[in-house]
């Protein structure tokens, strides 16, 4: 109340402090706009008062750079109309700062919110003083949420249907079927991270992650928060994000469940875009509901796979984890033991499935071939040496426990997933404090459920 007093008097000139003291509150902020099409306007109209209390926003023109920054910006960084701008570029004088908009390609706005700002999203409760007032006069109003509003606006559009359903089973399907044939025992998991497993990988996957950071430092100088076009923000922001998955997986041979990790991310991330594109128009419950169905069907798909993999000969055998398949796994890992090196008595060769790495007690003296056979050369290794080589033999063997029990992560996270989709079709009501707390508490078990598994693949 104070900083529309401050106004209403420094437009009659008799209190300009007050105007000042309005113009350091809490309601002053900056806008970026960049003159479009022709480049003679920014697209609204102002008029000035008083040389020192700035510009007032009198109007602005549809389809121009203030309305696409008010498409893009937050909500509290609106432009209206009756709003204040208290410099432009620096320059504060009136004169000065109308000189500047017309002179200028970009400008940067120190605004003062003073307009009428009842109708933007999100800051209703500042009227609700005016409600109060009216309602003690006799009038009634039903009072709802701007979340309960959204969802009835996108009731009223349409139910899911069987395409919807179809669309989503297959979208979330695709990255664990990707996750099963390129990063897991049962297809090719085991010879893509032996390709990984060059050290020329890890190498190029530090060079691919120096560039993208590179690339996100120009993003951030050249302010990419405020680009005013959708499509090329998303594209700037996808290049940045898939560069980064791109060096996690060239660094699989240090992080091997990076390329699960992202693979899987990708569930959640598909079924974010449908809801907010293609199926944008279906109600929160129907949504939500088709989405914990296509999550489950998709974990279920992949367990089934898994448990037919293990246990029917036809496919493959029998893959249960036992010694039998320990062996086996070691062995189709000889080129990931090949490309582990490790460096004893001033010699570096690779690490040996069969002398390095066996399950109990691993001999102290390090070895040579001799016709083809295994010969202890007499040297024992130091603690540090048998430390590096114990090291080695723990990656590779996290590396291939990975690729065999990837699927099962695969079935959990679909589960997870399909879990809090299901939390998401409940009612929510201003009483919802219980389950604000049951979905914390789910949060805090999906991440102990992670680290266990991270913890038990390392002890493996």
């Amino acid at each position: 109340m104070a900083d529309l007093l401050g106004l209403v008097l420094s437009e009659r000139g008799e209190n300009l402090e007050a105007f000042k003291i309005a113009a350091q509150g809490a309601n002053v902020f900056e806008a970026k706009l960049a003159k479009e099409g022709d480049g003679s306007s920014f697209g609204f109209g102002y008029r000035a008062m008083h040389p020192k209390t700035g510009l007032i926003i009198t109007a602005v023109v549809k389809g121009s750079a203030v309305e696409r920054w008010n498409e893009s910006c937050d909500l509290h960084e609106t432009i209206c109309v009756g709003d204040r701008i208290l410099s432009v570029n620096g320059a504060t004088d009136g004169k000065a700062m109308v000189k500047e908009l017309k002179s200028c390609q970009q400008a940067k706005l120190k605004l003062l919110k003073s307009g009428p700002r009842w109708y933007v999203e999100g800051t209703v409760a500042t009227c609700m003083e005016r409600i109060e007032w009216a309602m003690e006069r006799g009038m009634r109003f039903e009072t709802r949420a701007v979340e309960e509003e959204e969802d009835d606006a996108t009731d009223v559009k349409m139910q899911a249907t069987f395409c919807h359903a179809l669309m989503l089973f297959s979208g979330c399907l695709l990255p664990n079927l990707l996750m099963v044939f390129l990063f897991s025992d049962m297809f090719y998991g085991l010879y893509v991270y032996g390709r990984l497993s060059r050290s020329s990988y890890n190498t190029y996957g530090n060079a691919l992650a120096f560039v993208v950071t590179l690339y996100a430092m120009c993003l951030y100088v050249v302010d990419w928060n405020t680009w005013q076009k959708m499509v090329q923000k998303v594209g700037a922001a996808t290049i940045c994000l898939y560069g980064y998955c791109a060096a996690f997986i060239l660094k699989a041979r240090l992080y091997p469940y990076g390329p699960l990790v992202i693979t899987l991310f990708h569930v959640p991330i598909f079924i974010g875009l449908m809801r907010a594109t293609i199926l944008k128009a279906l109600t929160r419950r129907s949504f939500y509901s088709i989405s914990a169905k296509a999550t489950l069907l998709s974990s279920v798909v992949i367990l089934a796979l898994w448990l037919v993999w293990m246990s029917v000969d036809y496919w493959d055998g029998r893959n249960f984890y036992n010694a039998a398949t320990k062996a086996r796994l070691a062995r189709e890992s000889a080129v990931l033991y090949e490309n582990s090196r490790v460096t004893i008595d001033g010699r570096t060769r690779s690490v040996d499935y069969t002398w390095d790495c066996p399950e109990e007690n691993p001999p102290e003296t390090d070895f040579r071939w001799e016709n083809n056979v295994r010969v202890s050369t007499g040297y024992t290794l130091t603690l540090d040496e048998a430390n590096a080589r114990d090291t080695r033999c723990r990656q590779v063997k996290t590396i291939w426990f990975l690729q065999w029990v990837s699927p099962f992560v695969g079935f959990m996270t679909n589960l997870v997933i399909s879990v809090f989709c299901v939390a998401n079709t409940w009612d929510y009501t201003q009483e919802s404090t219980g389950i604000e707390r049951l979905l914390k508490a789910a949060i805090l078990s999906v991440f102990s459920l992670l680290g266990a598994m991270w913890l038990g693949a390392s002890i493996s």
